[in-house]
């Protein structure tokens, strides 16, 4: 009788044993598939391209430019006013609003000096 018991309790630990082996194949499959993947995640960005803002010309793009320049104004407004979170905000809606470079550039230039400010008086 101990015979037909230990005989049973072999049988279900190789089956354990072989679930185990495939559940550890089955991990060691999907770490390869996504150590493949990775390489080409860089390449699936959701980010636009490091390249200059196009120019398109149009009574939109020139009140998109009117906006951008008043909201840059009311940065350096704020900027005066030592008010340096609403300043970096003025600046992100002027550099995101920018139709021509020289004006997007001044935008990120201030934004970057507004965010500088902001950690150093942290």
């Amino acid at each position: 009788m101990t015979y037909l018991c230990n005989l049973f309790r072999n049988k279900k630990k190789a089956r354990t044993g072989k679930k185990r082996a495939a559940a550890q194949a089955f991990r060691f499959l999907l770490l390869l598939g996504l150590a493949l993947l990775l390489p080409a995640i860089p390449a699936c960005s959701l980010l636009p391209p490091e390249s200059a803002p196009q120019h398109f010309s149009g009574d939109g793009q020139r009140n998109m430019d009117k906006y951008a320049g008043l909201c840059y104004q009311q940065g350096l407004r704020y900027m005066e006013e030592f008010r340096y979170e609403l300043a970096r905000q003025q600046f992100a809606y002027a550099a995101s609003a920018a139709a021509s470079p020289g004006l997007y550039a001044d935008a990120v230039d201030g934004l970057r000096r507004a965010e500088r400010l902001i950690l150093e008086g942290r």
